[in-house]
């Protein structure tokens, strides 16, 4: 046979000044949860519209750069058509564009620390201070706590 659930008898709400007290310290909890979820409601609609304004953001960037890549793609090509008929052969106008584009790489290449500020140049101080610091081989033994009185 089951077991009947035991349920706790509802205490009722004492009557005076303690049971005033009572009710508004109930009040007090319940305007402080309503609070908290509030806050924690407002967090979570600036956030989600922070996270949309970047996405945005890099969506248009994106496309920015995609467009642009466009461009000098097909830009390269009329360049190299044009250089071929210039020259008689087609393929010396896209070997000449080829050559091109692998010098400029190159030369990015090399300049990079000096042409892109902030990424490797960054990474190289770090390394070079890394390499002026004093290397401690030397490890101090901490000494156990006295209370006020001088150890011997």
């Amino acid at each position: 046979m089951a077991e009947p659930i035991k349920t706790k008898p509802k205490t009722p709400t004492p009557s005076g000044k303690i049971g005033r007290l009572t009710n508004e310290a109930m009040g007090l909890v319940g305007d402080t949860r309503q609070w908290v979820d509030a806050k924690l409601r407002l967090f979570e609609l600036d956030f989600e519209a922070k996270l949309d304004g970047i996405a945005s953001r890099v969506v248009a960037g994106a496309t920015v750069v995609f467009m642009a890549a466009l461009a000098l793609v097909f830009g390269l090509v009329a360049l190299a058509l044009l250089l071929g008929d210039l020259w008689g052969r087609q393929s010396l106008g896209f070997v000449a564009v080829a050559g091109g584009c692998f010098l400029a790489a190159v030369l990015i290449h090399w300049l990079r620390p000096r042409f892109v500020k902030g990424s490797m140049g960054v990474a190289d101080k770090a390394r070079e201070e890394r390499r002026a610091l004093p290397a401690s081989t030397e490890t101090k033994q901490l000494s156990s706590p006295t209370n006020g009185k001088q150890a011997p």
